[in-house]
């Protein structure tokens, strides 16, 4: 998923074809990605595919339909230390996931259209 499902890169017409035949056929398609499930869904959604999901880094597992079966939390203490190692680095953009919702350690409106 790295590049190629980026919202700015337009994945050819073979790429969303070849994915409908291929789970037409019953074939499973999982996206794992570090990824935060809402950005995921939106790319499945888009590519009109039924398909597993395991994001967040594996800390998140949504079934076909899109119903979380699995979670995994971090501990809020540890999160917490974590997300405050390098919180004011200019340098570095932190996204934090916790359930539905995702913040960013600053704004970004290219980011925007994600929330």
């Amino acid at each position: 998923m790295a590049r190629y499902f980026l919202p700015t890169i337009r994945y050819p017409p073979y790429a969303k074809e070849t994915l409908k035949l291929l789970t037409a056929r019953g074939i499973n398609f999982v996206f794992a990605t570090g990824r935060h499930h809402v950005d995921v869904g939106q790319i499945r959604d888009n590519l009109e595919i039924k398909s597993y999901m395991i994001t967040s880094n594996g800390a998140r597992v949504h079934d076909l339909d899109g119903n979380l079966i699995f979670a995994h939390n971090l501990d809020r203490d540890i999160a917490s230390d974590l997300f405050g190692v390098v919180n004011d680095n200019p340098d570095i953009i932190t996204n934090v996931y916790r359930d539905d919702e995702w913040f960013m350690n600053r704004h970004r409106p290219e980011e925007m259209r994600f929330f």
